[in-house]
């Protein structure tokens, strides 16, 4: 028993709490939900983002939202679209993602838990007036698995494709 205990490999987990409603990327001393995710997805502390570290950034991260709520209001689309010769119907047109959880929906490209304070007194919603309004969260896992969990919060406003 002692054995298995000493060979287990460390929790690696970083806590996010998040401070400030507002949507962007401000880098001052608050921490908007948007800094969370790129922080989270970066590994390190960003933009006013400091994480308390049971290890390091890992594989069990958590972005903690209080009760409140959070407008996303930065529009924007990191998919792209070409059709070189949209005329031709045998010329396939190609979509491209780059993740940027800048612009847009929040681009997830780490694992990571997303908790609020219950569905009932955390919302994440899309600002009515936002140019190009977009989904919450895409998730990328270009490479392995990523493992998304959201819960204690509602999401409204935003688009389902």
């Amino acid at each position: 028993m002692v054995l298995a205990a000493l060979g287990a490999a460390p929790l690696q987990a970083a806590t996010i709490v998040v401070d400030s409603s507002t949507d962007g990327v401000i880098d001052d001393a608050n921490c908007t939900l948007r800094e969370a995710v790129l922080s989270i997805n970066a590994g390190a502390d960003l933009h006013g983002c400091a994480a308390d570290l049971t290890d390091a950034y890992g594989t069990s991260d958590t972005i903690v939202l209080a009760a409140g709520t959070y407008t996303l209001s930065i529009g924007g689309a990191d998919e792209g679209f070409n059709d070189p010769d949209n005329a031709d119907p045998a010329v396939e047109p190609t979509v491209t993602n780059t993740p940027d959880a800048e612009i847009g929906d929040l681009d997830l490209t780490a694992s990571v838990r997303i908790v609020g304070a219950g569905s009932d007194v955390t919302t994440i919603q899309w600002d009515a007036e936002a140019p190009e309004p977009d989904r919450f969260f895409h998730v990328y896992a270009d490479a392995g698995t990523i493992d998304v969990t959201i819960e204690g919060l509602t999401l409204t406003g935003g688009e389902t494709t």
